[in-house]
């Protein structure tokens, strides 16, 4: 998969999202997008130590892609420091 085919993933995935909790009502902080994206790592985690293949915790990992993503529409975010490691 390439990088833009992954990115092409990751915003079906927004779209999914957005059409499922609607904004403004389903805004959310930093510390709350933390608490959901905290919540799906640990069903990926779960899935991959429990499951025949990575097809779960992929799901699950496109899913926190999206939530990475829509906190930071939502809440913004810094860019890389050219001296940030």
């Amino acid at each position: 998969m390439t990088q833009k085919e992954a990115f092409d993933v990751i915003a079906a995935e927004r779209k999914y999202q957005d059409s499922k909790w609607p904004k403004p009502q389903h805004s959310h902080s930093v510390e709350e997008y933390l608490v959901y994206i905290y919540h799906h790592l640990n069903r990926a985690m779960t899935l991959a130590a429990t499951q025949n293949g990575t097809w779960g915790a992929q799901d699950e990992l496109r899913k926190i892609g999206g939530l990475v993503v829509a906190c930071m529409e939502e809440n913004g975010s810094p860019e890389r420091s050219p001296t940030t490691h």
